[in-house]
């Protein structure tokens, strides 16, 4: 049996692990620790006005009334909220008219071809946090859509700010030029590890549309291990090629730039 003493050591536990779960989660949903709150928004649509049209979205939105809220939010919900429109209450309703308008598009299709054997078509799209620290946050926009030809499309977008003035930041702002240039240099290494390509063969021989020489793309993430960079398919090379993604590590930027300002943001 187990004694009063034990039990109420077990109790203490519960009651300490429940308290630093429940921190753990209010940390998580906030941002910068500045009272800003991260909310889940999903909307799943299947045969309910064509059988032959799928949604699937998965995004987080930021609650309250501030620029830097507004900024966010516009940037998860730019590919359905028209341009200057502001953002309505209820977001589900702007891809309910993007779901009505890609259903109406498959009915014509088929009223005027008889054609399903492009079909179905579907769209899926997510916006998922990588980093909420009082420094950084960062986060990841990725989609594919699939409306009929050979193939469907899909990519990513990444996008960071400083979490506690809200500012995007920007290689730019993280790196001088000269830092930038040996940044660069690290990215195709790591560029040229990720695609197999050794270091005497030629990028743009290969197929890849780099004008003068390789050089990083601005779409880049900010993670609490390095900065990942992403080329979307056609972005540098034909879509045969496929998407590249690499990381550059945060060890590997600090030998060739220790004062960078990326460094406030991360250790």
């Amino acid at each position: 049996m187990m004694t009063r003493n034990k039990v109420g050591i077990i109790i203490l536990y519960l009651l300490v692990f429940a308290l630093v779960a429940c921190t753990s989660s209010v940390q998580k949903n906030e941002i910068g620790g500045k009272g800003a709150i991260i909310k889940k928004v999903e909307y799943h649509q299947n045969d309910s006005l064509s059988k032959y049209l799928s949604a699937d979205i998965n995004v987080f939105l930021i609650e309250g009334d501030s620029p830097f809220s507004d900024s966010v939010n516009a940037l998860i919900l730019s590919a359905y909220m028209p341009r200057g429109e502001s953002i309505p209450e209820d977001v589900s309703k702007l891809f309910d008219v993007y779901y009505q308008s890609q259903a109406q598009e498959v009915k014509e299709l088929i009223e005027d071809f008889e054609e399903t054997q492009l079909l179905p078509y579907s769209f899926k799209y997510d916006a998922v946090v990588f980093e909420n620290t009082d420094s950084v946050f960062s986060f990841e926009k990725s989609f594919y859509q699939y409306t009929g030809g050979a193939h469907g499309n899909r990519g990513k977008r990444f996008w960071n700010f400083d979490a506690s003035t809200g500012a995007q930041l920007r290689l730019e702002d993280l790196f001088s030029k000269k830092e930038l240039a040996e940044l660069a240099e690290l990215g195709e290494l790591s560029f040229r590890k990720n695609r197999k390509i050794p270091k005497n063969k030629s990028l743009k021989e290969l197929g890849y549309e780099f004008d003068d020489g390789f050089s990083l793309t601005s779409n880049f993430l900010i993670t609490d291990t390095g900065l990942v960079f992403y080329y979307a398919p056609y972005a540098i090379a034909p879509y045969a090629f496929g998407d590249t993604e690499f990381t550059i590590s945060l060890i590997s930027i600090k030998n060739i730039a220790p004062k960078s300002e990326l460094f406030r943001y991360v250790k």
